[in-house]
């Protein structure tokens, strides 16, 4: 279970770190996957084909995605992350293994008739429109109703998602005024895809305004940088950062705290 669970934080971790996303590399087929391999396989592999061969042991190891963390299964923004990016190696190699793998791990959560498995939308959790962009994507390429519907029920938290006076996004329900950085890339990209594909161009100033909030209030003014350390309350991203670093490479999570 260890060596499963590597391998998912190390996806996670080439989506954020990995530059070059091609799938099509000329030597992508001479690595072959084993099964519970960890990080330990994949040295000397071109970064250009880790998306490739870590989507390949994300499938073979996590045949159903929702279960790696079988006390907690749930909608979350993992689950957006890892199928997310599977979708992009779908994109660029056109294996129907990788689009089949990420409509059936949707399709976990979303019945048929449109409602999201586990999700609360009281709870006004920006993590939880993460995974919406995949659904976007599943609607475009199935027009499949149900996709549509799962992503309206979305785009109508954000629309009644709490904000700050400034009229920016609440994080979360019970973190009352608080922007946090990274719901920019939970929510935006997801309000801007619906946007787009529905034709709803108002909604872009309302985007871009999410971003200039942000900007505002976290910039560092010495490096340029946006940073949660800008926020009025310690936030928990680089605890989480930390514990990753820790599950792969077994480095003090406690260290430099």
């Amino acid at each position: 279970m260890k060596n499963k669970k590597t391998i998912l934080y190390l996806f996670i971790i080439s989506f954020f770190l990995t530059i070059n996303l091609s799938a099509s590399g000329n030597n992508s087929n001479n690595y072959k996957v084993e099964k519970n391999s960890n990080h330990k396989n994949f040295a000397g592999i071109s970064s250009k084909n880790w998306p490739k061969l870590l989507s390949d042991a994300v499938i073979e190891n996590y045949p159903k995605l929702a279960e790696y963390d079988m006390n907690r299964i749930s909608w979350n923004y993992e689950l957006g992350v890892v199928l997310n990016s599977i979708w992009k190696v779908w994109l660029k190699t056109k294996d129907p293994k990788y689009f089949n793998y990420v409509k059936k791990n949707i399709d976990y959560f979303i019945s048929n008739e449109g409602n999201i498995k586990t999700y609360v939308f009281k709870k006004f959790r920006l993590d939880d429109i993460a995974p919406g962009r995949v659904v976007l994507d599943l609607y475009k390429a199935t027009h499949e109703n149900k996709y549509k519907i799962a992503a309206d029920i979305l785009r109508k938290q954000l629309s009644e998602q709490p904000r700050t006076k400034e009229g920016g996004f609440w994080h979360k329900e019970i973190y009352p005024h608080q922007m946090w950085l990274d719901g920019l890339y939970m929510a935006e990209p997801f309000y801007a895809e619906y946007a787009k594909m529905f034709n709803e161009p108002k909604d872009y100033d309302d985007i871009a305004m999410q971003f200039i909030l942000m900007y505002k209030h976290t910039v560092d003014p010495k490096t340029g940088y946006c940073t949660t350390a800008g926020m009025k309350v310690k936030l928990k991203s680089g605890l989480i950062l930390k514990r990753v670093i820790h599950q792969v490479f077994g480095e003090d999570p406690s260290a430099g705290t």
